[in-house]
């Protein structure tokens, strides 16, 4: 039983199957790390329009804004 299990094509094609299975795997969490780039600086040019318009609004405040991107940055 077990010679003709090891003999069948399925068996033979397990190792091709997590080869090709690790390769997907590899593929995605580098797609996963890109977008998460991409995300990450759109948040970062959000947040930096977001404290502009409000140095717009609040001019006087401009020294704390400074002190905060120098601690945080």
């Amino acid at each position: 039983m077990l010679v003709v299990l090891r003999d069948s094509k399925m068996f033979r094609a397990v190792p091709r199957v997590i080869l090709w299975g690790g390769v997907a795997l590899f593929l995605f969490l580098i797609l996963v790390l890109a977008e998460g780039s991409v995300y990450l600086g759109k948040v970062g040019e959000a947040r930096d329009a977001a404290i502009a318009q409000w140095l717009n609004e609040h001019p006087e405040d401009g020294e704390a804004v400074a002190r905060y991107r120098t601690v945080c940055i």
